[in-house]
């Protein structure tokens, strides 16, 4: 019996797959999400339930969270070519729209990645969440304000 349904968002990108063998090896049963016309290969082959949203859209959010025990949240734009507008959308205003479903849906936890590119730069080894925050581009900077 698994030990609860996770969804893990922005499940075609990098992380996605490394995410899926960790849940799966300890017991959960994950589902993917991520962009529909994604490559969802990797779910596929381990044979993860696959419910294609958008971080934009509330309402494929709400049909992605239901029924899940807790959500990870991978999806971002990263890419410094990207629009600026797009970065701000997806990173702040799609952390904001997840969130409110996973609410919605009576998610009972919610872990959110994000990057090293919210801090300043320290000297100052190992960085923690305590660190100094201070980040130099938009990707860090919408990181940042997406956690809040």
């Amino acid at each position: 019996m698994a030990r609860g349904k996770v969804l893990v968002t922005g499940a075609s990108g990098f992380l996605g797959g490394y995410i899926f063998e960790e849940l799966l090896s300890s017991g959960y049963e994950p589902r993917a999400t991520d962009q529909p016309g994604s490559d969802f290969s990797i779910a596929e082959k381990l044979g993860i339930e696959i419910i294609p949203s958008n971080l934009l859209d509330y309402d494929s959010l709400i049909k992605a969270v239901k029924g899940v025990d807790a959500v990870i949240r991978l999806g971002a734009v990263f890419k410094i070519g990207r629009q600026r507008q797009l970065l701000f959308d997806v990173n702040v205003r799609g952390t904001e729209n997840i969130c409110r479903a996973a609410l919605k849906q009576g998610v009972n936890r919610f872990v959110h990645f994000s990057t090293v590119a919210v801090y300043a730069h320290t000297e100052t080894l190992p960085i923690d969440e305590e660190s100094p925050k201070g980040p130099h581009d938009t990707y860090g900077i919408t990181k940042l304000r997406g956690r809040k």
